[in-house]
């Protein structure tokens, strides 16, 4: 099943697109494939950095409005395929919650996706704004079939902003209903991600620069530190979980393969590995 992300929070300059980057970091860390479909068209921070993007523009102008279409259309080819397809990230601009909720309206989305096994998710980032947290709450309503994870960012906040929300028994209600997940979001200083976006790097360029030569020691283990935090937040709060679906692949092919051997011959002898170590070498491969 094909998974659309859809990082938003409405409000800008909360880690959006800083988000977004952990989440593309964690998927090439599993080797999985990640769509990416960059929606705001103010920092584009996507665009610039990973040319595999897919810019848009939201508007609410009946001519432009088509232009979103294709963000289900690379989902819909995800889902479709045969053999197990990747998902789809799309990081919004501020504001971009009534462009998106529109078009998830006008085509009748939701409902789409349910026929087509496509599981969609909303990472709504927050860093604590009143406003941006009662739209939250209004969303979560309009959309039941919507995935919903909310996420601190203690980057952009200190725990005492957070004590009304964390007092919110609408919000409780929700969490213990099983509705939404709440998550910190640990926080990166901020002249880090900014001075990557300037050089148009990406997070595994920090990763692959072991010797700290083109980042510096700092930045290295800044970075090392905040992918390895936000990888354990996204093991957690991930509603199809990666890890999942690659032991779910493993256990087919090594069921169809003992199978076949046990056609071929009751005992099953030979002098290569067991089935098991096949399988997890070419899962590794």
């Amino acid at each position: 099943m094909t998974t659309l992300h859809i990082v938003t929070g409405d409000k800008g300059n909360v880690g959006k697109s800083a988000w977004c980057m952990a989440m593309i970091e964690y998927y090439r860390h599993h080797e999985r494939s990640l769509e990416l479909v960059d929606a705001d068209r103010d920092s584009q921070t996507l665009s610039k950095v990973y040319e595999s993007a897919f810019p848009i523009m939201l508007s609410d102008d009946i001519a432009y409005a088509p232009l979103a279409d294709s963000i289900y259309e690379i989902a819909y080819a995800e889902a479709k395929k045969r053999s197990q397809g990747g998902d789809v990230l799309v990081d919004l601009p501020a504001g971009g919650e009534k462009f998106i909720n529109n078009w998830i309206d006008d085509c009748g989305i939701t409902e789409r996706a349910e026929e087509d096994k496509i599981t969609i998710v909303k990472w709504w980032v927050s860093d604590s704004d009143s406003r941006s947290i009662q739209l939250f709450e209004k969303d979560v309503e309009r959309y039941p079939t919507i995935q919903y994870v909310f996420l601190k960012n203690m980057g952009r906040s200190s725990p005492p902003q957070w004590s009304s929300f964390d007092g919110n028994e609408v919000i409780k209600a929700l969490v213990k209903q099983g509705r939404i997940s709440i998550f910190e979001l640990p926080g990166i200083p901020s002249a880090i991600l900014d001075e990557l976006r300037v050089a148009n790097a990406k997070l595994s360029d920090v990763l692959k620069d072991e010797k700290y030569k083109q980042f510096g020691l700092s930045k290295g283990m800044r970075v090392r530190g905040w992918v390895t935090n936000t990888g354990h937040l996204i093991d957690a709060a991930m509603p199809i979980n990666i890890n999942k679906k690659r032991k779910a692949r493993k256990k087919r092919v090594s069921a169809s393969q003992i199978k076949g051997s046990a056609t071929e011959n009751t005992e099953i002898e030979s002098t290569e590995a067991p089935v098991a170590d096949q399988v997890t070498a070419s899962a590794t491969a």
